[in-house]
């Protein structure tokens, strides 16, 4: 075999690797159209002429005389138009992708880890990477010390809500997926959750792996995890503040809560050992946020409730989710409370209003 015929051969398998793992539907035509145009030319190449012979039937079972010959003419042309309609497919494919608006969105929110900056471009199926937009960042690496950056992430979050960076380059241009997660602060995580409300049917959530430190998305079976909620008849206290303990990751106790919440909190956990990374299938994860929605309502019906507290111990893709759920105009103010581990007490909130985030800290 000749260093040219083989180097075809290359070129011809390479491309049908390349035409399979595309998938676009022109490209893939196109490319089909072209790695088959040589061998076209080579089907078409020569022409067969059969001459029977005799006068009895069936002619074929006495005599027949074929002869070849060479028809360079048709298969050049039959080769070439074949290109050529392949090239054109490639082309309208190209113009398609490049001047179609990319509609899917990807967000990344930072504040724990300098190190976890990156979005995991992992995540992205191949068939949709050139569909994505650039990655969003939203939120402060910790790279300041404790005081500092709550303040300045609060800055930042309310800056951002200013300049409407949602709208200008997240949603803009008829997003029709987004994918959402990140590390940072539970009270900032649920802060940013309330800021995709409106577009939740088009979010994937995805989260860190805690045994391997990967990321992933939300996409292994449903364990259907239900709610075990405790206090439902919980009222407010005289300042008008009820709270919501949530304890996924850890369970959360009455002693841990600050005693003016004692007696007037509502306690949720799972109906099965809580752990890391204990929800990693969506349709569960919302379903269980819908429920705790459900919750924050009925206590917003309360005239006598101002204010809902919530103290919890979730995964980060369970603070955003929670997130999306905060329905302005209908829920009394949200105050998320943040747990220091080393001093084993909640230390500051953040209160989330319509427009923005404040803190006490």
């Amino acid at each position: 075999m000749s260093d040219k015929t083989w180097g075809r051969i290359q070129w011809v398998f390479i491309t049908i690797v390349t035409l399979f793992k595309k998938r676009y539907p022109l490209m893939s035509s196109g490319v089909a159209l072209l790695v088959f145009s040589y061998p076209l030319k080579l089907l078409f190449e020569y022409t067969i002429n059969l001459n029977l012979n005799g006068s009895e039937a069936p002619s074929w079972l006495r005599e027949i005389g074929m002869t070849v010959e060479r028809s360079n003419g048709f298969s050049n042309i039959s080769g070439l138009l074949s290109a050529v309609a392949g090239m054109l497919l490639i082309c309208s494919q190209l113009y398609v992708i490049f001047n179609n608006a990319r509609s899917k969105s990807r967000v990344f929110i930072t504040g724990m880890n300098a190190g976890d900056i990156k979005f995991p471009d992992e995540l992205i199926p191949e068939i949709e990477r050139m569909d994505v937009r650039e990655t969003v960042n939203l939120g402060l690496s910790e790279n300041v010390n404790a005081v500092d950056f709550i303040n300045e992430s609060v800055e930042m979050f309310n800056a951002e809500q200013k300049v409407d960076i949602y709208n200008r380059f997240i949603f803009n241009g008829g997003c029709e997926k987004l994918y959402l997660g990140g590390l940072h602060r539970i009270p900032l995580l649920v802060a940013y959750g309330t800021r995709f409300r409106a577009n939740t049917k088009n979010i994937l959530f995805f989260d860190k792996v805690q045994e391997s430190g990967n990321w992933s998305l939300l996409t292994e079976e449903n364990k259907n995890i239900q709610l075990d909620i405790i206090g439902d008849d919980t009222v407010p206290n005289e300042n008008g503040n009820v709270g919501i303990a949530i304890g996924f990751t850890f369970p959360i106790t009455e002693a841990q809560l600050p005693d003016e919440f004692k007696g007037h909190t509502l306690f949720i956990k799972p109906n099965c050992d809580v752990g890391h990374n204990l929800i990693m299938n969506q349709d569960n994860l919302l379903s269980i946020c819908h429920e705790i929605k459900e919750e924050v309502s009925r206590l917003s019906s309360d005239n006598a409730v101002k204010k809902i507290h919530f103290f919890l111990c979730v995964q980060s893709c369970v603070a955003l989710a929670l997130g999306t759920k905060y329905q302005e105009g209908m829920h009394r103010n949200w105050v998320i409370h943040n747990y220091n581990g080393h001093k084993g007490e909640y230390d500051w909130f953040l209160e989330v209003e319509p427009n923005k985030v404040s803190t006490n800290h």
